[in-house]
């Protein structure tokens, strides 16, 4: 039979963080599932501004259509690299589903991204985001403080075959894989 704990504490105070220190009553702390990275980047609220924050570097990817380059990019960047960054993407004028060739393409890869829907970019993303990518040319986006602005500038998969766009994806998987090391 185990002794009673002689802590001063009220009886009930084996809470999680006196587990341990208080009276050598050694239970199992709970099991936290997942790597520590993820564990570590943690939806929370910002004390601040109140408003929900990863612990994750946020990639916003831009393009006009938000349907085919940068759902592409977003993919490609959320399968890679989705457990160090979170991903974004986003368009000025959104279209109504999207490139069917490109999702063609990334599922050949074993990357599904025909459920994602082509959205407008919020000026809070553009605000809270690490890096902001845009990927076309003839877009200004408002600049803030604190956030890293780069363009490549990549041509419009929109009438492209499934074959022709096989040489863009490879040309985005590699722009991705470099802007991973730098975030």
């Amino acid at each position: 039979m185990r002794r009673p704990c002689r802590s001063p504490l009220s009886p009930g105070h084996h809470g999680r963080r006196n587990r341990v220190r208080c009276c050598r009553r050694r239970r199992a702390l709970p099991r936290r599932d997942g790597p520590r990275e993820l564990r570590r980047a943690s939806v929370r609220p910002d004390r601040r501004t109140g408003q929900r924050v990863s612990g994750r570097p946020e990639v916003l990817f831009v393009c006009r259509h938000n349907s085919g380059r940068s759902q592409i990019a977003a993919g490609l960047m959320r399968a890679r690299f989705g457990d160090v960054v979170t991903v974004l993407s986003g368009g000025i004028e959104p279209a109504d589903a999207v490139n069917p060739h490109g999702a063609a393409a990334l599922l050949a890869r074993g990357i599904d991204i025909r459920h994602q829907l082509p959205r407008r970019v919020t000026d809070d993303e553009l605000r809270t985001a690490a890096v902001v990518v845009t990927l076309v040319d003839g877009i200004e986006l408002p600049r803030h403080d604190g956030v890293r602005h780069e363009r490549w500038i990549l041509p419009d998969p929109a009438q492209w075959s499934a074959v022709e766009i096989l040489p863009l994806v490879d040309d985005i998987e590699h722009r991705v894989s470099d802007l991973a090391t730098r975030v």
